[in-house]
């Protein structure tokens, strides 16, 4: 089973994530935060859908935990109009799709097939 993981730190954002990806069969978990995400049991394939902001930009150790967590799932980052711009400067090395919010539907919805079809493939 193919689980899409939403980490954000934004309820509403969350909820309407996970009933949009569930109208088109996804199964979706959701977490607060990557601490969390880190604590459950996660071992179904699938990929994660990570709301990176400001304050995260800030973390000295970011880029780390980011490859760590890439390292065990496709992920997905997901960003507003000032954080997008400056992810490939703080993030350097990471080749990771950026989707940026508001998302768009059916560019969501792409990107997570593609992963999916390359992980029943792979």
């Amino acid at each position: 089973m193919f689980v899409t993981h939403i980490i954000s730190g934004n309820d509403f954002e969350r909820a309407v994530l996970s009933l949009v990806l569930g109208a088109y069969a996804y199964t979706v978990q959701c977490y607060d935060a990557m601490t969390d995400f880190a604590n459950a049991e996660n071992n179904n394939p699938g990929c994660v859908i990570l709301e990176v902001n400001e304050r995260m930009l800030a973390q000295t150790d970011l880029s780390e935990r980011l490859s760590a967590l890439h390292q065990r799932f496709p992920l997905i980052l997901m960003a507003d109009e000032r954080v997008a711009p400056r992810l490939p400067r703080t993030v350097p090395g990471l080749a990771l799709p950026v989707i940026r919010r508001p998302v768009e539907k059916a560019e969501l919805l792409n990107l997570l097939q593609s992963l999916r079809d390359a992980q029943s493939v792979g």
